[in-house]
């Protein structure tokens, strides 16, 4: 088997490795008026990197008897995300990052001849679920679940504590809605611009 084949297959297993890591990082650091609701979502995104790495990982080795060390690169891949300072915006472009090197690696491995249905089933799978995550990643970020049938309807507000523990029936002061219990602004209040981040080459010689 060519070396950049197995370069780039020990790639897309440390990116799925580093999503884990990613989202199971925003799992715990969620916060704001959407703490619960995005506290669930990163734990269902975190649980499902889990399992296809685990998956990416058992059937690179079963096809292709190899797979490289990834620490470098899921060191690399975890900085250029985590940079991205709204939880929400940081996980779904590295879900954007996922697909594309999702399309090269099947680009590659066609060219190499190298693809088996299996592989290609696995990778399809993925990426049909990456969708799902850009999907509920993207909903989120745009204020979350609104209803069809009564599309007037805003839940009511909550408050947070400085633990992210939900107040039950607490009202929110207007004047403090966009800060914590400090005083300092919620990490988890009005999205940032659209970032567009650089696909970072983790040294991979093509």
């Amino acid at each position: 088997m060519k070396e950049h084949v197995i370069d780039l297959l020990s790639l897309y297993v440390a990116f799925l490795r580093s999503l884990y890591s990613l989202n199971q990082s925003h799992h715990w650091r969620c916060k704001g008026t959407n703490f619960y609701a995005n506290h669930l979502l990163f734990e269902r995104l975190y649980q499902d990197n889990q399992k296809w790495a685990d998956m990416a990982a058992e059937k690179t080795l079963g096809v292709f008897h190899q797979l490289r060390s990834q620490f470098e690169a899921i060191d690399e891949i975890s900085r250029t995300y985590a940079e991205i300072n709204d939880p929400i915006e940081s996980s779904l472009q590295a879900c954007k990052g996922m697909l594309a090197l999702s399309n090269e690696v099947k680009k590659t491995l066609n060219k190499a001849q190298a693809m088996t249905p299996g592989f290609e089933d696995m990778i399809m799978e993925i990426d049909s679920q990456l969708e799902t995550h850009v999907y509920l990643l993207s909903s989120s970020k745009e204020g979350g679940f609104k209803s069809r049938a009564y599309p007037n309807y805003e839940p009511p507000p909550v408050k947070t504590t400085a633990h992210g523990r939900i107040e039950e029936n607490a009202p929110v002061d207007e004047e403090e809605d966009d800060e914590d219990d400090e005083g300092e602004p919620l990490e988890g209040g009005a999205p940032p611009e659209y970032l567009e981040v650089a696909q970072p080459n983790f040294g991979l010689v093509r």
